[in-house]
């Protein structure tokens, strides 16, 4: 099965918000389909012990919609990237040294929040600078200077097709995503935003 990387922005205000009421989450990431939302929230109604007839489950109403400002609800996706990325930064299998460890590692976990592969992590404006400030001083030529496709191969760096596609493919690939990540990055520090991610 395959496993991707999905990043979104969000402001402070909203933060708050979802993790004042985790279900709101769901329209961060599936603002077009409005059953994921009312899903959780009956869930989550039935976890917190509210009335089953409570307002919060009519999912006849209108799912709420947040009012973005700029900057925000911007999305990108980073395919099956993120263990080498995390692994080029961090020198580290799943572990590393925030903030460079934050693919894997770091910020607030959404409360029941499960995408397939643990929680749906979020990144206030603040945490989204210092690492906008970490990562603006990556230097390709240290990162991807001694890559070695069976060294990536024996520690199973998903997606564990490097050998297959050789150094110069995979080297490609990975600076290609590596560069989308700090552009996405720099874009939400300008903006003072911060991060939602997960891995699904």
């Amino acid at each position: 099965m395959t496993m991707c990387l999905e990043m979104t922005t969000l402001g402070r205000q909203h933060i708050e918000a979802v993790l004042g009421y985790p279900p709101l989450i769901w329209r961060v990431l599936a603002p077009d389909e409005p059953g994921y939302f009312w899903y959780e929230v009956g869930q989550f109604t039935q976890l917190m012990n509210f009335p089953q007839h409570n307002q919060l489950v009519d999912d006849t109403a209108p799912a709420p919609d947040f009012d973005y400002a700029e900057g925000e609800g911007v999305r990108e996706q980073f395919g099956k990237a993120w263990h080498g990325l995390h692994y080029l930064l961090t020198r580290s299998v799943w572990g590393g040294k925030p903030p460079m460890n934050f693919i894997i590692n770091g910020g607030i976990p959404v409360p029941e929040t499960d995408t397939g592969y643990g929680p749906v992590r979020m990144f206030d404006e603040c945490q989204t600078q210092t690492i906008a400030t970490a990562i603006s001083k990556v230097d390709q030529v240290d990162l991807f200077g001694g890559f070695d496709c069976q060294e990536w191969m024996a520690l199973a760096i998903y997606p564990v097709e490097w050998e297959n596609w050789g150094r110069d493919k995979s080297i490609v690939y990975l600076r290609n995503y590596l560069m989308k990540l700090q552009s996405f990055i720099f874009n939400a520090a300008e903006h003072n935003v911060g991060l939602v991610m997960y891995v699904s």
